[in-house]
């Protein structure tokens, strides 16, 4: 399986949340998939392309990625369409792997709606990098003739990795279920909109200056995520984070 981690050869690349800066435009993106396409097309050991890393960005810290039914530049649902068919129009037989955004509007607000109202009420719900696709409930992504190619691929971590909101009260795998993983991605499985393939997920298993953290330190996060994906027909891909 085959990626694009950043829009230039930068080794930090990846936390520019786009999949286009300065002088990679979309169409560039979009004629290097192509050109990947056309170089692996008779080699069957490539199964899949997996249209960007982790797009993300916030409202309050543009550029970030949306995800709605419009053509506009930073919809990555119409990137992920536009590079998928331009993909499978070289090489029909590979799957497209679409991953989430960072944030996805709370009902009644829209793309332009502020970070918070005034009262500091938020406006948008926030997940990991690439691991909320609420939006492809209303907007599923339509790959044509090639609709079973497609893949949903969110990704998702623990809390040594960073300590997301939902980690600050007690949590144990059906509150995850309940307040993470449902609402931004298990259901598109639960409600058989399309196959789901966790890309990434796991926590760290070492600190940076000396051994690995004590079981009292590592929060059942990681091991609910296994316990989940191990009982489900989908499956997902470990990052151990050292």
């Amino acid at each position: 399986m085959l990626d694009v981690h950043s829009a230039e050869a930068d080794n930090s690349g990846h936390f520019y949340p786009m999949w286009y800066k300065g002088k990679i435009t979309p169409e560039l993106f979009y004629q290097g998939w192509e050109w990947v396409a056309a170089r692996y097309q008779h080699n069957d050991t490539i199964v899949a392309m997996d249209i960007q890393n982790e797009p993300h960005g916030t409202p309050n810290n543009p550029p970030r990625a949306k995800w709605d039914s419009t053509s506009d530049i930073d919809n990555f649902k119409h990137t992920c369409e536009t590079a998928g068919n331009r993909i499978l129009a070289i090489n029909p037989n590979v799957l497209i792997l679409c991953e989430g955004i960072e944030v996805y509007p709370r009902p009644g607000e829209s793309w332009e709606s502020p970070n918070t109202d005034p009262d500091q009420s938020p406006n948008y719900h926030y997940n990991w990098w690439g691991g909320n696709l609420r939006g492809a409930k209303d907007h599923p992504i339509n790959l044509g003739d090639h609709q079973d190619q497609l893949v949903y691929s969110p990704h998702d971590y623990g809390p040594l990795v960073h300590e997301q909101p939902w980690f600050q009260k007690d949590f144990d795998k059906t509150t995850l279920t309940n307040d993470v993983w449902r609402p931004n991605w298990l259901y598109l499985h639960e409600d058989g909109t399309a196959p789901l393939l966790v890309g990434e997920w796991g926590g760290r298993y070492a600190s940076v200056a000396g051994p690995p953290p004590p079981a009292s330190a590592s929060p059942s996060a990681t091991p609910a995520a296994v316990a989940t994906l191990s009982r489900r027909p989908h499956r997902g891909v470990p990052w151990p984070v050292i």
